[in-house]
């Protein structure tokens, strides 16, 4: 078998891994021609990426379309290059190779796996052959393991009820860990997709966490369910956890424990993220069982996402200064009534980013107890709402004084972002030419759709804006006297040079709006702002919009315009996609 050549690698600071194509009997060669063709580029993006740097390698056992045979375990070639064989469904394979044996220079190493897969002992023996060879990974000091859920596929050899021969495996894949990086001081678990932990597996997991937690003194991505929260607490105390995420739906008492164990790493935690479809007491977090304040302060990202269970309103409450020092970004979903006593509120210093879910109940209490008041943030930059509950588009008359709280929270000379602002084109008197919100960058108005003049005034309103999110816009009445022919060189005369660092329109398309009417409004938007250059649709590319623009650019009053607004064609259309 001839050896492939190594490959010049693009420079990524992560190292993955390297696939070659097999069809039939035919194996491609990844020499210095062919590993630049086209093909090899479409092969290899979504598989393997490897950096020149060699500062991170992720070996991912189950790339994203190719699977992994347990069967065929990896082999060193002569010239240092790791081999192994995978198939992708029943026609295809691939010849997998490391291109350089750089993994003794790795510092941070990332493992993906099936998760039934280290219960059956299959990750065990693939661990085993090279390259996985004793301290394989000399310098690591951080391995993180990302799980992955398949349930068809090489996971179904996990006997559920022979739990001796799952805890033996288990034991013997995080003794293979701690072999292949005995160096190693931080060590994470997490899914890869929160949804994705199957259910054979979880009666297990909290089993793993334990036995991986004791492999170094720091532990990162910690995730957390119903099941596992208790498993784990039973077998013991763990500590100087640095991210913690959970995920409730069924056991309202499990949220004490987790409480309790985020409490109890307190001095340590840098992220907390919790969801459930219960009440949250946020004040068994800031507060101990005594009574006594409980303070987190490397704490910089906080998350809580929750519902108000039968009525009772969750207790997310903290008054004073908010016991997070070092918070920067803050996610809280506020969907339920409040009491007067049971409020977040308090002053945060280091706030760059909140995100709240908003709907209209809540408005009045937020302002009448001077919640998030500018003065408690004033280095906020990026401000995020959500819809939840019964806010929609335009279902009652507060929808702009939503929107003026939403923007009332934030000293407007530091904020740079708005995302997601619960409104409608009542919005436009909320941006006043020369107002206190002139630094915004980027405006996200997901469920607006405004007309071009509302979208013209907007934008010449906000001088540093470049990006703009909104529903599909419309035409709207056009000026007196002035005909569509007649529109481009009204917009010249009178607007242009409008905003000159307006750069992107991102539109998200749906059933409504006319795309013809789109097009005219994306058109003159190029007209009036020099540095235009895209409009991006959020659900593909529109080959059907792409030649009606084309086709415009070609008609009476755009055709004198027409080598400016080609490029249009050629932007962000192909490169910066939703």
């Amino acid at each position: 078998m001839s050896t492939p050549s190594p490959i010049q690698v693009l420079p990524l600071h992560v190292v993955q891994i390297i696939v070659s194509h097999v069809v039939g009997s035919s194996r491609v060669q990844f020499d210095g021609a062919t590993a630049n063709s086209n093909k090899s580029k479409v092969l290899l993006r979504p598989l393997l990426w490897v950096s020149r740097n060699f500062r991170t390698i992720a070996y991912s056992l189950y790339c994203s379309h190719f699977k992994m045979d347990p069967s065929i375990t990896p082999y060193l070639e002569s010239d240092g290059h790791y081999m192994f064989q995978g198939r992708r469904g029943f026609d295809y394979a691939a010849y997998v190779y490391l291109g350089y044996p750089t993994h003794h220079l790795a510092k941070d190493v990332e493992i993906e796996m099936y998760e039934n897969d280290i219960y059956s002992g299959s990750t065990l023996q693939m661990l085993s052959c090279a390259p996985y060879s004793d301290c394989a990974f000399p310098l690591a000091r951080r391995v993180t393991i990302v799980l992955r859920a398949d349930r068809g596929f090489m996971g179904s050899g996990v006997n559920p009820a022979n739990s001796m021969w799952v805890e033996a495996n288990i034991g013997a894949f995080v003794e293979r860990i701690k072999s292949m990086a005995p160096k190693v001081s931080t060590v994470g678990a997490r899914p890869k997709n929160l949804n994705e932990l199957p259910e054979i597996g979880s009666s297990h997991f909290g089993s793993f966490l334990s036995q991986l937690f004791q492999v170094g003194d720091r532990i990162e991505y910690a995730h957390f369910d119903d099941i596992t929260i208790p498993v784990v607490l039973r077998l013991g105390k763990i500590s100087n956890l640095v991210h913690i995420e959970c995920m409730f739906e069924s056991v309202a008492g499990n949220i004490s424990q987790y409480i309790q164990l985020a409490r109890q790493n307190s001095p340590t935690l840098q992220s907390i993220d919790m969801e459930s479809e219960h009440t949250i007491d946020v004040l068994g977090l800031v507060r101990s069982p005594t009574g006594s304040p409980v303070t987190y302060p490397r704490l910089v990202s906080l998350k809580l996402w929750g519902s108000s269970e039968q009525g009772v309103p969750q207790r997310l409450v903290v008054k004073g200064d908010i016991p997070f020092p070092s918070l920067r970004c803050l996610r809280l979903k506020l969907d339920y009534p409040f009491d007067d006593d049971i409020l977040f509120r308090g002053n945060a210093a280091s706030l760059e980013c909140l995100e709240v879910g908003l709907n209209h109940t809540t408005v009045d209490m937020l302002r009448r107890h001077n919640v998030f008041t500018p003065t408690s943030h004033p280095k906020l930059q990026c401000v995020k709402i959500g819809h939840y509950g019964d806010l929609v588009p335009d279902p009652f008359p507060s929808v702009t004084e939503c929107t003026r709280f939403v923007l009332s929270i934030a000293p407007g000379a530091s904020v740079r972002e708005m995302h997601g602002l619960p409104t409608n084109a009542s919005i436009l008197p909320v941006f006043p030419a020369g107002g206190t919100h002139t630094c915004i960058q980027v405006l996200s108005l997901p469920r607006t759709s405004l007309t071009l003049w509302e979208a013209v005034t907007l934008v010449k309103s906000l001088p540093l804006l470049t990006d703009l999110y909104t529903s599909p816009p419309s035409l709207g009445p056009l000026p007196a006297g002035v005909t569509l022919a007649e529109l481009p060189a009204y917009i010249r005369s009178n607007y242009a040079p409008m905003n000159e660092r307006f750069r992107c329109w991102h539109i998200k398309f749906h059933m409504f709006g006319e795309d013809k009417e789109i097009v005219i409004c994306v058109l003159v938007m190029a007209l009036a702002c020099p540095n235009f250059d895209y409009a991006v649709p959020s659900i593909g590319r529109r080959p059907s919009f792409m030649r009606l623009l084309e086709e415009k650019i070609n008609t009476e009053g755009y055709r004198r315009y027409a080598t400016r607004l080609r490029r249009l064609l050629f932007g962000g259309w192909n490169g910066k996609q939703n």
